[in-house]
């Protein structure tokens, strides 16, 4: 299992930039789930496999997106 301090699931559409990930050239997911550990995603997929694929550390932190769309934050 893979360990995550943050996951947010119930996602209507993750886009996630790897074509071969999801849908089309921007690899969009369909109900999808995400988490990450300080603050590097680890694991990404259908927002109903989360609980059996991650293992919460202590702390973490459980987000619903309520079908929302969810779209990578570029820093510069």
């Amino acid at each position: 299992m893979i360990q995550a301090d943050l996951v947010v699931h119930g996602i209507g559409q993750l886009v996630t930039c790897e074509a071969g990930q999801g849908e089309g050239p921007l690899g969009v997911l369909e109900q999808a789930a995400v988490a990450s550990r300080h603050g590097q995603i680890v694991w990404v997929g259908p927002t109903g496999r989360w609980l059996r694929r991650v293992r919460l550390a202590e702390g973490a932190r459980v987000l619903d997106a309520g079908g929302r769309c969810v779209v990578p934050g570029f820093v510069d």
